[in-house]
């Protein structure tokens, strides 16, 4: 780094920036640390983060990568190129690098629940239900976890691992409307109307403005 340049205090400055919006300055702002210090991997995330969010995809991916062969174990770099990868429909790279993500920091909840909605938008239900049931254990306090895997045993016609799944996401987050509304179609389909019924005017009374379910 070249003296007389606070690479800290200009990265938190573009981090400001780029929160408040104002995209231009905060990329100038990147762009000026990495002048100074041309490994910043934070630099080069967020200035593919900020590329991704104008849909300027390989130079997203680009700057990802870049921060990647700095920082090999920076775990939002893994995700953000996981998204740009799966806009790209490079599926199996991109569930490459959301693995990535994971291995890093087991906890990466975004990673665990963006890896299993593309394996189950590819058609691999089975793989998606692995990654959902890891992610109960990994992290058991989210409720989306069990969510999507209530709904993608339901698809898979494994009604009472469904049904204990939703329940679980239901009792870490009663006001989980769409768990509830998957528990009721769940009876539903399984023929079981008053439980189906009752699950319904619960989501009614909580949310009873919700015109999708009226």
């Amino acid at each position: 780094c070249m003296s007389g340049f606070d690479v800290r205090g200009a990265l938190s400055q573009a981090v400001a920036l780029h929160r408040a919006g104002r995209l231009d300055e905060a990329s100038q702002a990147y762009k000026a640390v990495l002048k100074h210090d041309r490994r910043n991997a934070d630099a080069h995330n967020l200035l593919g983060v900020i590329a991704q969010s104008r849909g300027q995809l390989s130079e997203a991916l680009a700057c990802f990568e870049t921060a990647l062969k700095a920082s090999p174990k920076m775990a939002s770099a893994h995700f953000n190129k996981g998204n740009v990868l799966a806009a790209l429909g490079r599926t199996a790279d991109a569930a490459q690098a959301y693995r990535a993500a994971i291995a890093v920091q087991t906890a990466y909840a975004d990673a665990r629940l963006n890896l299993g909605a593309l394996l189950h938008k590819g058609g691999d239900l089975d793989k998606a239900i692995t990654v959902f049931r890891e992610m109960t254990v990994a992290i058991p306090g989210d409720a989306r976890g069990h969510y999507n895997l209530g709904r993608s045993l339901a698809e898979a016609h494994d009604a009472a691992n469904a049904e204990a799944a939703l329940r679980q996401a239901l009792a870490l987050d009663p006001a989980y409307a769409d768990a509830r509304i998957s528990l009721a179609k769940l009876f539903a389909d399984n023929n079981n109307l008053t439980k189906a019924i009752a699950e319904m005017d619960d989501v009614l009374k909580a949310q009873p403005r919700n015109g999708e379910l009226c």
